[in-house]
């Protein structure tokens, strides 16, 4: 069976062997490629973006064939039609079984999609749901004031891309994806959020369930109490108002009162320890963040880590974190939260999307609206005071997570999904 994939990256396994920067996203693909590749009876292309047009690439690397295609890195909501073209000249080429689209996000999505309709693919053309840009973009501002909302920086008014505009590129990007989903016949998906919000943009879709692999990593090891440093928290993004930095601000502040030495640990830039250069490169978000940690005075509290993390020091963050935060206004199905679950590290997330898909709460970790910092107070300090609590969740989640994520069963499923699609 010849299988085409269009992914929104280069996946690791096939950049290690062309020598190409690996992204620390997109983990869930890499098992899956390295399975397909040792199966004969399958024959895979991949597809994915680049950011330079004369950094074109096309071959075989061992069992893998590929395609490069290039991606305006500054433009992601810019629909190409000359994409359609291309990709209609890639499916002359390769002339697949299946054409698996790994998400909806981006408008090469619905060039595929067209492009598929017009040479006949499209009832052999699954796109595998990752995140739902139409329905986020509903959610982007996550409460913010209005005039934050409105507010600019240096930074946002030299590039025009303050929160207006960056809920603005959500917006076409998700009127892309409506369109390519309205016409595409199957989906993947895991959650019943991504099933209720595919089946209300496309009533006659086919929706099939498929479970993520993660990293290989994360399937060893396993959080303990005694091991961790006791009152931190680890918050794996925040870096724009979707992912509720600022509302798990709130939280964090009232949990102070009664633990004054809580620490968060997070990911991304130190929004205090910059150049002047730096400083006018911050976005109105960012700065209202400083203006919060001001605030309520919880400098000392918060460890910025001043990078993104690869695989290796995402997994000693969980070990070493006493609870996992997740307090995003919206998520399908994060895998920091499948990973933390899979170490077991104690979880309180906001019940949000397809979060309720994945934990359980109060048996495996807890769940709060999103807009009730008071509450994700209440379970942080629940969790703080209760070692047997932790562990009772630790347990469960490892459990849960072990048969969400079991390896060889999501093979097994995707496989399925192949044949039923091909015939």
């Amino acid at each position: 069976m010849k299988i085409l994939w269009l992914c929104n990256l280069i996946p690791a396994p096939l950049a290690l062997e062309l020598h190409r920067p690996v992204h620390n996203i997109g983990g869930w693909l890499n098992v899956l490629i390295d399975t397909i590749k040792k199966n004969p009876d399958y024959d895979l292309t991949i597809l994915f973006p680049i950011s330079k047009k004369e950094d074109a690439l096309q071959g075989k690397a061992k069992t893998i064939s590929y395609y490069s295609f290039f991606q305006n890195t500054k433009r992601t909501e810019c629909y190409d039609s000359k994409l359609e073209l291309f990709f209609e000249t890639v499916l002359e080429n390769v002339t697949p079984d299946i054409v698996h689209i790994w998400g909806s996000e981006y408008p090469h999505t619905l060039a595929m999609t067209n492009a598929c309709e017009k040479k006949g693919y499209l009832q052999h053309t699954v796109i595998s749901i990752q995140g739902l840009v139409s329905i986020y973009a509903k959610h982007y501002y996550a409460n913010l004031p209005e005039k934050i909302i409105k507010g600019k920086t240096f930074r946002d008014l030299i590039k025009w891309n303050g929160l207006l505009e960056a809920k603005k590129i959500f917006d076409i990007r998700g009127m892309y994806e409506i369109k390519a989903l309205q016409k595409i016949p199957h989906a993947i998906g895991r959650t019943d959020w991504d099933l209720a919000c595919t089946q209300m943009i496309n009533p006659n879709i086919i929706y099939h369930q498929g479970n993520e692999i993660l990293r290989t990593s994360f399937y060893e090891g396993m959080w303990k109490l005694e091991n961790c440093e006791k009152y931190s928290i680890f918050i794996s993004q925040w870096g724009y108002p979707l992912k509720g930095f600022h509302i798990f601000l709130e939280a964090f502040k009232i949990i102070l009162k009664d633990y004054p030495d809580a620490k968060v640990i997070t990911t991304g830039k130190d929004l205090f320890h910059v150049s002047k250069k730096v400083f006018l490169k911050q976005t109105y978000y960012e700065r209202y963040i400083i203006k919060l940690i001001k605030k309520w005075d919880l400098e000392k509290n918060i460890i910025f880590l001043g990078k993104q993390l690869n695989e290796a020091e995402m997994k000693a963050q969980y070990l070493s974190a006493h609870i996992f935060v997740l307090p995003s206004a919206i998520e399908n199905s994060p895998n920091s939260l499948g990973e933390a679950m899979l170490l077991g590290t104690p979880a309180i997330v906001s019940n949000v999307g397809g979060i309720s898909s994945m934990l359980t709460h109060g048996k495996e970790g807890f769940s709060y609206p999103f807009d009730e910092p008071y509450m994700l107070a209440y379970y942080i300090k629940r969790i703080f005071q209760d070692d047997a609590l932790a562990k009772s969740f630790s347990i469960a989640e490892r459990l849960k997570a072990a048969e969400t994520h079991h390896i060889q069963n999501n093979i097994n499923e995707y496989y399925q999904i192949y044949e039923t699609i091909s015939k």
